[in-house]
């Protein structure tokens, strides 16, 4: 942001109203009584303050009076009246010294992206940036700012950003918000407590509720390998590869982390260039350079995880996911590692499951191969939840709108020698090559999104058997989406389009459960295909269906029970 000089501010004419314990600024706009500048620009409107920022330039207004905010929670609503969503930055100034030209920022934009940074002398230095999704859906927005000492916790929406360490005025200043032309931004409710008092941390419970067993956001180096190819500069941690010479990846991993194990890593990974073959990522359980398991993007949108134990690396999953966001756009990448069980998310999007026990311990790490360069922050990694379990709910659902027991009363389903009920289950056999899917008469009418599970327990699965469940499918089952189990210890998801099949997505299965059969868990959403077993997650796919009836498939000569048929609304429709 550039500079606009601003006139001295009237100092505080009359004490604000006794606040409550805690509270060291509330300011509603109902009056003035703080002085804001108001003038051709600013003005109070309607218990909100209007920032008209036109032409060029930094619009900044901040109150004189308290001047000793050092320690504090700080919280205010914004929302753009007027303005693009990509160039115009509008937000809070923090510690403001003697003006505007000594403080610092924290501002959004309507495209999602966030900055924080100081001005020292008028001159701008950036020291965090990253991308939340919630900042580009329009309306109110509302920022939060923990600062202590030279430590800033960012938050918005109720979502925690970024921490971000600066010592250049560590101690106390004043407050204010700021507007870049040209664009109009209305701002409402700043309140400002103390660290002792009510107000919280931004964004989330404190950093220590759930044990923060690492965390690094770059603003100084804290073990990290820099050359020629790695190196710290505005608060991230770049990796760069120009795709020539006999080394086409570069890795980098904090020895102080050794001996981490369980936990949810994060990371935010933002591609500043990118080839099409270009992958970068997380590391974590690191021993060394070729000892770790791996989970990598492309800017194209393709990503992989598996295990390096050697020379070469094992891919244990692939796919291509419509949440990896584009170049200069932070991607949010976590891990969630429990033991040999391994969750991948990207953007709050669940890539899928794997299962592997070749490393235990080591320590978290960030890649980059092939052409491109890359920008890591935000590094944290929290101890899994207290108690038993590792933490994950049950699948989510809303009411139940259909339940079958497949216990033979309900009269929607054929019998004849490939299909019969027996102990209190319904019985289906495929042919001895081929595919047979039943469908479910009773869905037939329920052609909405939803969330859709059985039961499955085969009793004769050779090699080539398959099967499983059926979704969003047409009334002569010629198309529709599937998640399948092999007798070989492997799920396939995918679709099948006037009875061709395609496979979009096949890994490893984890551990099944014993004769009690397992529950195969399909939730159809707007756009999305979310699919698991025994509430973990598998896999997502982008999927244009928006319903269709329920069905049961098997292949090639398999024989399994099916039982305890459910269609459920989605979660957000309640329970």
């Amino acid at each position: 942001m550039t500079g606009r000089g601003i006139g001295c501010l009237l100092l505080l004419l009359t004490s604000a109203a006794a606040q409550p314990s805690g509270v060291l600024l509330h300011e509603t706009w109902a009056s003035n009584q703080r002085a804001w500048r108001v003038d051709e620009f600013s003005k109070l409107d309607q218990d909100a303050y209007l920032v008209d920022a036109r032409n060029t330039g930094g619009y900044y207004r901040w109150i004189e009076q308290p001047a000793d905010l050092g320690d504090f929670s700080a919280q205010l609503t914004l929302s753009k009246v007027r303005g693009n969503n990509v160039g115009p930055l509008y937000g809070l100034l923090l510690r403001v010294q003697d003006s505007w030209r000594n403080s610092y920022f924290f501002v959004v934009n309507g495209a999602g992206g966030y900055l924080f940074g100081r001005f020292r002398a008028g001159q701008a230095a950036l020291l965090k940036q990253g991308q939340e999704p919630s900042l580009a859906k329009g309306g109110s927005q509302t920022l939060t700012v923990r600062a202590s000492g030279e430590t800033f916790s960012l938050g918005a929406n109720g979502v925690a950003l970024a921490t971000v360490t600066d010592g250049t005025f560590s101690t106390a200043g004043r407050i204010g918000v700021c507007v870049e032309a040209p664009a109009m931004v209305r701002f409402e409710d700043l309140l400002v407590t103390s660290l002792d008092g009510s107000g919280g941390t931004a964004g989330g419970p404190p950093a220590g509720s759930r044990g923060v067993l690492f965390e690094d956001d770059f603003g100084t180096n804290r073990g990290w390998d820099v050359d020629a190819r790695r190196e710290l500069r505005d608060g991230a941690y770049y990796l760069q590869c120009d795709g020539q010479g006999p080394s086409r990846s570069f890795l980098s991993w904090n020895r102080q982390t050794a001996a981490l194990e369980d936990g949810d890593y994060q990371l935010e990974v933002r591609f500043e260039r990118a080839a099409a073959n270009t992958l970068a990522g997380l590391l974590w359980r690191i021993t060394d350079g070729t000892h770790f398991y791996f989970a990598v993007l492309g800017e194209a949108g393709n990503w992989l995880v598996g295990v390096w134990n050697g020379d070469q690396p094992t891919v244990l999953r692939r796919g291509v996911s419509t949440a990896i966001r584009p170049l200069q756009q932070a991607n949010r990448l976590e891990v969630i590692a429990r033991g040999s069980h391994f969750e991948v998310r990207l953007n709050d999007a669940v890539c899928g499951s794997f299962v592997d026990s070749t490393h235990r311990s080591g320590a978290v790490g960030v890649y980059l191969e092939q052409a491109g360069q890359v920008a890591f922050d935000n590094l944290r990694v929290v101890a899994p939840p207290a108690g038993p379990g590792s933490g994950r709910t049950s699948w989510p659902q809303g009411e139940l709108r259909l339940h079958d027991p497949l216990d033979g009363q309900g009269g929607v389903w054929p019998q004849d020698a490939d299909h019969r009920f027996s102990d209190s289950a319904y019985e289906v056999r495929g042919p001895a090559q081929g595919s047979r899917t039943t469908l479910w008469a009773a869905s037939m009418a329920h052609r909405a999104a939803g969330v859709v599970s059985v039961v499955v327990q085969p009793l004769e699965v050779g090699p080539d058997g398959t099967y499983g469940l059926v979704v969003a499918a047409d009334a002569a089952a010629e198309n529709f989406w599937y998640l399948l189990l092999t007798g070989t210890g492997k799920y396939f998801a995918g679709r099948c389009v006037n009875r061709v099949f395609e496979t979009l997505d096949s890994a490893a299965l984890p551990p099944l459960r014993g004769e009690a059969g397992n529950t195969l868990q399909v939730t159809l959403a707007a756009g999305q295909l979310r699919y698991g077993l025994n509430d973990q997650p598998l896999g997502q796919l982008p999927c244009e269906a928006t319903g269709g009836a329920i069905g049961l498939h098997v292949e090639n000569g398999a024989r399994v029970r099916f039982r305890d048929l459910r269609l459920h609304a989605l979660p957000e429709v309640g329970r």
